[in-house]
């Protein structure tokens, strides 16, 4: 059998099983249609904010402590010393002092779906991300379920994996508790049910900027419609 007669039968197999025959083809010189690019120059509009910092439990608090020069780091409570696992040997003094979020419990899981088995578990910055995730779109004057199923990206600058370190040291079994670095970004797109793109990017210091880079260009080129970025 040649080359064309192969060619035909396996095009007339195509025709008979498949739904949709007109919009399949084997013609080399037929493409799929690329999603309309936007142009390089245009803006990129961001429009909600959200965060967590020292002394801060939003952005507006946070512009506030930058505004009027005020210093959040303090002693660290003793009970988060001894909840971090912090021991001191006999005669070195227990002090120590660090930026701190205000509140370190306040996280409902069943908000988030998240079983009460794996949530003591859970990376505190996943726990950080998903609420500044949904405090981020109420910013924005988005529901969760206006944009959910559609094409969103999400993007997160992270570094390491230190908790899953610290539960690994404790003898907690990490394998089922998906305490991988991609989960930062993954549970987000699950959670909010997003199609589009959802990457951890770590490049040391300039991870936030280029998260930041990723998000455009991929809006830019089409392949999604808006974006979460953010950085843990």
């Amino acid at each position: 059998m040649d080359r064309e007669t192969a060619l035909k039968e396996l095009q007339e197999a195509i025709r008979r099983h498949c739904p949709s025959p007109a919009t399949l083809s084997l013609d080399p010189k037929r493409t799929a249609p690329l999603p309309p690019q936007r142009p390089v120059d245009e803006p990129i509009a961001i429009v909600g904010l959200a965060g967590y910092f020292p002394g801060a439990d939003s952005v507006e608090a946070f512009w506030r402590i930058i505004d009027q020069g005020i210093s959040v780091i303090g002693k660290v409570p003793e009970g988060r010393l001894v909840g971090a696992g912090v021991a001191a040997a006999p005669g070195v003094q227990r002090d120590r002092w660090a930026g701190l979020l205000p509140d370190v419990a306040g996280f409902d899981p069943g908000f988030f779906g998240i079983s009460v088995g794996e949530a003591p578990f859970l990376d505190p910055r996943q726990r950080l991300l998903l609420m500044c995730a949904v405090e981020c779109l109420w910013d924005a004057g988005f529901a969760p379920s206006r944009i959910r199923s559609g094409n969103t990206g999400v993007f997160i600058a992270a570094q390491d994996n230190e908790y899953r370190a610290v539960l690994e040291a404790a003898a907690v079994d990490t394998r089922d508790l998906y305490a991988q670095s991609c989960l930062l970004a993954n549970r987000l797109s699950h959670y909010f049910d997003f199609r589009g793109d959802s990457e951890v990017v770590e490049a040391q210091c300039p991870s936030a900027a280029v998260a930041l880079h990723h998000a455009i260009r991929a809006i830019r080129s089409g392949e999604i419609e808006q974006a979460l970025v953010g950085g843990a």
